[in-house]
């Protein structure tokens, strides 16, 4: 574990999971303040759903679209703490795949929709989403004069189209 992440460990161990508590019917999660704490125990409980039926343990890999349901219930800037967290590193590789692919979705949408953009540009761009400017340019209305402006395809032309309208506000 490097000092970093070791740093970050201690800072969020800090804010511990909530303790669990045993009833008749089933184990009730108690929520705390910790919008952290909130997203990992409904990632937990969509993963207990998917592999449990009729008590029994069912070992079937996690779809892409499992994790979609957290993009109803979070925001989009919980959904990324919740990705720089522990408690997300804690996750398989196959889990953490799926959810990062629901959190690339809703960033899509945000560009693609009617959606008001939520996220500073870099977010987009480190996650290819929308594509980095050239050397020497210096925004989005500036791109959209260029030869790579042309190459690109409709869609990443909306997405660059709702960055400009940003820029211009």
């Amino acid at each position: 574990i490097s000092y970093f992440d070791y740093i970050q460990f201690e800072r969020e161990r800090q804010n511990p999971p909530a303790p669990l508590a045993n009833t008749a019917s089933n184990i009730n999660y108690i929520y705390d303040n910790n919008p952290l704490t909130i997203v990992h125990t409904s990632v937990n409980k969509i993963l207990n759903t998917c592999r449990s039926e009729r008590g029994k343990v069912k070992k079937k890999k996690v779809k892409d679209h499992t994790f979609e349901s957290l993009r109803s219930n979070f925001d989009i800037n919980q959904l990324l703490q919740y990705e720089q967290s522990y408690l997300f590193k804690s996750l398989g590789r196959n889990v953490r795949k799926c959810i990062t692919i629901s959190i690339n979705n809703e960033l899509r949408s945000e560009l693609e929709g009617s959606k008001k953009i939520t996220q500073p540009i870099d977010v987009y761009v480190k996650r290819k989403t929308v594509v980095p400017l050239p050397n020497g340019i210096m925004s989005y209305t500036q791109f959209q004069r260029t030869n790579n402006y042309n190459l690109l395809s409709s869609v990443k032309k909306k997405r660059i189209q709702k960055i400009i309208s940003m820029e211009k506000n």
